[in-house]
């Protein structure tokens, strides 16, 4: 009976420390790689590799610019041309 008590009380405090580190993960801010802006600024961020985020203006500014360079990327990687 005595071996319960103790088990429980062990699991609240691994449970309470749990929470915490959650929490503490919680409070970081995503920010653009790009422009810097905050997650709070500019909605959810689109999170590649390597703990990278990145806003969805500045993702599409980057499609637009490559899009629009006139270097045929999409024939580099093998597609066909449309």
């Amino acid at each position: 009976m005595a071996d319960d008590f103790f088990r429980d009380d062990i699991d609240n405090k691994n449970s309470s420390s749990e929470g915490k580190e959650t929490k503490d993960k919680d409070d970081y801010e995503a920010v653009c790689y790009i422009c810097r802006r905050p997650e709070s600024k500019v909605g959810k961020m689109i999170r590649i590799p390597n703990n990278i985020c990145i806003c969805s203006d500045c993702m599409q500014k980057t499609f637009d610019t490559i899009n629009n360079s006139g270097t045929p990327y999409m024939e580099m990687m093998g597609f066909p041309q449309i």
